[in-house]
């Protein structure tokens, strides 16, 4: 009766599921529609007819000798105008930089804007009525001014036709929904929450964003990943234009990316028809280091596989960010999961913005943060996950060696000794496996040492990267190595004055690439972020609680069998001497990550380290805001009757103040999403969709 009665409430929950599911996608679909309407709002409302037309049939149009355009509208109420187009000719080597001054009513609104490399058509989003006058021209004093013309200027007043801002609402719809019917399940799964939220933002970015290169140092990384992609060919016969998005950093110049759905559109045409990646003219040399091909190889399968199904040069990227985002996804649930305690801190801190972004651009960011979390997590679940934990870090170091001291980081939070006398009484300290763990993560760090560090201070070479200007290893390294005093002034000044950069501010939260910099007016959201990490670190904690109730001599706690001396299992928590090394391997790690763009990037002789940025840092973060939260203890209750049985407070996160409600990591999930939401919409959607 007992198993009848199970498996009546296992089907009265599945089915109950199966309606939440279907409720969200109904959501979801009215969401959308909502948000298609908003979008369209003006349109609906404000234009007479819905149609695309020229200027000249209600407008006079005139040309001054500098190539200025004056456009005076017929009436004394105006026209209402959604989108303006025009076609540009520049006349000059240099970048044109647009003005467009439009006035209505009694306001006037002035839009600039340096016209897209690869764009002929000018698309402005207006959404204003009363619109009496319009004049396009080049910026004042700036050296093109002259150097243009003006092709046919059109009214667009149709409906948007591009469908990424739907998807997003559909993808943010169904996403708030299912947080909303299943509160119970996301609150005590943080990995869930990763899932959807990086899922389906990370999908509507890909469907949102074109087909140049947005990302951090994109052309590098393709080169490598097309290589990967192609072999065992030896050639990749590629056009001009196919090589250039590989090559050329220029083709991504954060002023000249589209701003409208039709710009994006007509770029996405352009390369998919320029950029031939198989049978163009060029063959070029592009070498894959070997430390960082397994980065690369989910992207490289992603290209490989657009490759065999044919698909455009767009479609390749659409393949690489979507494989890298697959990748980034798996990888941080894994470690969520796995992680014994501080999941949402790690749930955070994966889903910045920063590292959303990096997920569904080609760059080996994602795989780095996916492995170093994989890390972290075995390295908190005990001496048991040695192994996993050292093939997590040592993967994750590959490509970036300045990481290594995670590894003893690693080996030293599980080789020393718990000092609590409570936890460790008759369990036995096992010396020769801390041994084993010692020399094998001490063999780990050595290698990477040995292959990726020691060899620029032995052998430097005469130059370093290129884009830092006239730089040179061997003249630095020779300055750090003759005034150590002298280069630690400046190393220590510039990592406190940068603090706020690298830990906790826009660079290391909210910034994406070329879209959203310290360029853009739009910075993201970053004081949210800062709330939200501040609140996290408070909340979490790195020990566990358990109560001791009456039961008997034999307890069991957390899967771990628990007698009157104490308890046995791996994980204990951290003590104060954990906490010191896992600060001090993140300062040692940051040190290298500094030095690194010192020797490579920054100029002889500069008093400033150059090349640094805050995104070096996300990889750091979770264990130094984990060492700095809260202790936990072991409440315990001793009566009368003898040792008690030990119960395992519910944790509904993994690892949490049982004292805290579960309302405050339920509002804090509620937040990442929403704040990521609003992040997409604002820098992705509006700048590429509408």
């Amino acid at each position: 009766m007992a198993l009848i009665k199970d498996r009546a409430e296992i089907n009265i929950k599945g089915k109950a599921a199966v309606l939440k599911i279907v409720a969200a996608f109904l959501f979801a679909l009215i969401f959308a529609a909502v948000c298609w309407l908003y979008i369209n709002s003006g349109v609906l409302f404000k234009a007479e007819d819905r149609i695309i037309y020229d200027v000249n049939a209600n407008a006079a149009v005139e040309t001054d000798a500098e190539g200025a355009v004056h456009i005076a509208f017929d009436g004394d109420e105006g026209v209402y105008i959604n989108k303006l187009l025009f076609g540009v000719e520049n006349r000059t080597e240099t970048p044109l930089s647009l003005k467009v001054t439009v006035n209505y009513g009694d306001k006037t609104y002035i839009y600039e804007d340096l016209n897209p490399i690869y764009v002929a058509t000018e698309v402005v989003n207006l959404n204003l009525s009363g619109i009496s006058e319009i004049c396009i021209d080049s910026i004042a004093g700036d050296e093109t001014k002259g150097g243009f013309s003006v092709g046919s200027i059109m009214v667009d007043n149709t409906l948007n036709k591009n469908p990424a801002a739907v998807i997003f609402a559909a993808l943010f719809g169904f996403a708030l929904t299912l947080l909303i019917l299943f509160k119970e399940t996301f609150i005590k799964k943080p990995e869930l929450l990763f899932l959807l939220v990086c899922g389906t933002m990370g999908l509507s970015m890909i469907a949102a964003l074109p087909g140049t290169k947005v990302g951090y140092d994109e052309e590098t990384h393709l080169q490598s990943v097309v290589a990967m992609a192609n072999f065992p060919e030896d050639e990749l016969s590629m056009s001009r234009e196919a090589l250039y998005q590989m090559i050329i950093t220029e083709y991504n110049n954060p002023e000249a990316m589209p701003e409208t759905a039709e710009e994006t559109a007509e770029l996405n045409d352009m390369l998919s028809e320029k950029c031939d990646y198989q049978e163009g003219e060029s063959t070029p040399d592009f070498k894959v280091m070997a430390n960082r091909a397994p980065a690369y190889f989910f992207m490289a399968l992603g290209a490989k596989t657009a490759m065999a199904l044919g698909l455009s040069w767009t479609g390749l990227m659409v393949m690489i960010r979507l494989f890298n985002l697959i990748m980034y996804t798996a990888l941080m649930y894994a470690a969520i999961k796995i992680l014994p305690f501080g999941k949402m801190l790690m749930t955070l801190t994966g889903l910045f913005p920063q590292m959303v972004f990096m997920a569904v651009t080609c760059s080996y960011d994602p795989f780095i943060m996916g492995c170093m979390s994989l890390g972290y997590a075995f390295m908190l679940k005990g001496r048991k996950y040695t192994v996993p934990m050292l093939i997590s870090f040592l993967l994750a170091c590959l490509p970036k060696a300045v990481y290594a001291p995670v590894i003893l980081m690693g080996i030293g939070v599980n080789a020393i000794p718990e000092k609590d006398a409570s936890l460790t009484k008759g369990v036995g300290d096992d010396k020769r496996r801390r041994l084993w763990i010692l020399l094998a993560g001490a063999a780990v760090f050595a290698v990477l040492i040995v292959l990726f560090i020691l060899p620029t201070v032995i052998d430097p070479s005469e130059s370093g990267d290129i884009r830092g200007g006239e730089v040179s290893e061997m003249t630095q390294i020779g300055f750090i190595l003759w005034n150590p005093l002298t280069y630690a002034g400046i190393l220590l000044g510039q990592m406190i004055r940068w603090a706020g950069k690298c830990w906790f501010g826009p660079d290391c939260m909210t910034y994406m690439g070329h879209i959203v910099n310290g360029t853009a007016d739009f910075k993201g959201y970053y004081g949210a972020y800062m709330i939200m990490l501040a609140v996290t670190v408070a909340l979490s904690y790195s020990g566990r609680f358990i109560r001791m109730s009456v039961a008997g001599d034999k307890t069991e706690a957390a899967g771990h069998e628990v007698k009157a001396a104490g308890h046995a299992g791996n994980h204990t928590g951290l003590g104060f001497s954990k906490r010191v090394l896992m600060i001090a391997m993140v300062f040692l790690s940051a040190v290298l990550i500094w030095t690194a763009m010192y020797v490579s990037f920054t100029p002889p002789g500069s008093l400033e380290i150059a090349g640094v940025q805050g995104r070096y840092f996300i990889p750091l973060m979770f264990p130094l805001y984990l060492a700095l939260s809260g202790a936990g203890a072991f409440v315990s209750e001793y009566p009368k009757g003898g040792l008690d049985r030990v119960r395992s407070e519910a944790e509904p996160a993994g690892g949490r103040l049982e004292s805290v409600p579960a309302v405050c990591y339920y509002l804090l999930e509620i937040a990442e999403l929403t704040v990521l939401a609003l992040t997409v919409w604002t820098a992705v959607i509006c700048a590429f969709s509408l």
